[in-house]
């Protein structure tokens, strides 16, 4: 099965952000169509509405995308924190079968089953910190990379019609031209602020 080029499943509230977009859109061919004399105060109302639901948007595509580290959590058994490990189940398996066995031998010696998982659990928590001691697993976002692209390159593409095929400006065009190619720099403006969000955070 082929990758996909964007995964749009990666984008988290697609309708909040699809919301912003059209909003942008609309308010933009409206500015075109309409004197705006009369209007000018309302239009500005509406950008400055899309431009705040996308950065709510990036706000909360961010936050939704961040996962604490499953080795900073406590687990009361065995089976839960085998089931939180980002692994495969192969390895999972393996895992919590040595773990098993760890607290068998344990019981068989004369200590206590609960208090024999909570020392395995975390004298293998103790252990996996040590190579991955993040306390957020970050994304790499590296789709809004490729969405930016993709709109930028549509916009341009727009943009070549109207100008060298119809030999006009046509409003519709001109709105979707500078939609596109606003929210594709601004994809990639986003792109580079949660990068240095993901720095600040590996730091802490």
């Amino acid at each position: 099965m082929k990758a996909r080029i964007i995964d749009f499943k990666e984008i988290r509230y697609r309708i909040l952000l699809l919301i912003s977009i059209l909003l942008f859109f609309g308010c933009y061919l409206l500015d075109i169509l309409i004197e705006p004399r009369e209007t000018g105060f309302l239009f500005i109302l509406v950008y400055f509405t899309a431009i705040l639901l996308a950065a709510s948007w990036a706000i909360l595509n961010y936050i939704d995308n961040l996962r604490i580290n499953p080795l900073y959590k406590s687990y009361p058994t065995i089976e839960t924190f085998v089931a939180s490990l980002t692994v495969s189940k192969d390895e999972r398996e393996e895992v919590k079968q040595l773990m098993i066995d760890y607290v068998e031998d344990q019981v068989r010696n004369g200590a206590d089953r609960k208090t024999a998982e909570k020392e395995i659990i975390e004298q293998f928590r103790t252990s996996e910190l040590q190579h991955n001691p993040a306390f957020f697993y970050i994304h790499s976002f590296n789709y809004l990379i490729k969405l930016g692209i993709l709109f930028v390159a549509i916009g341009l593409v727009l943009a070549l019609i109207d100008l060298v095929i119809t030999g006009t400006h046509i409003p519709a065009i001109d709105a979707l031209e500078i939609t596109l190619l606003g929210f594709g720099f601004g994809f990639w403006l986003t792109f580079i602020l949660y990068r240095l969000l993901n720095q600040i955070l590996m730091k802490k």
